[in-house]
């Protein structure tokens, strides 16, 4: 079905990692933490998007305030 979500790619576009995954219809604002250390050094892609399948509606997401917090 249809699916909310956000990847981590890498610098090709290839999915490495799917920490986010829905499959819902809460309509309600949600809050994500994701630790990316593992990707220190390397360049990644951080990808927010629906899929919709075509059936029974359209799944849709929003995306707000996004920030990225770096330790040197």
């Amino acid at each position: 079905g249809d699916a909310q979500l956000v990847l981590i790619l890498d610098q090709n576009q290839k999915e490495k990692e799917r920490p986010v995954n829905l499959h819902s219809d809460e309509r309600q604002w949600k809050s994500y933490k994701v630790d990316l250390t593992r990707y220190a050094g390397q360049t990644i892609w951080i990808y927010f998007g629906t899929y919709n399948n075509g059936k029974n509606g359209v799944a849709g997401l929003y995306v707000d305030d996004v920030s990225l917090q770096i330790c040197e």
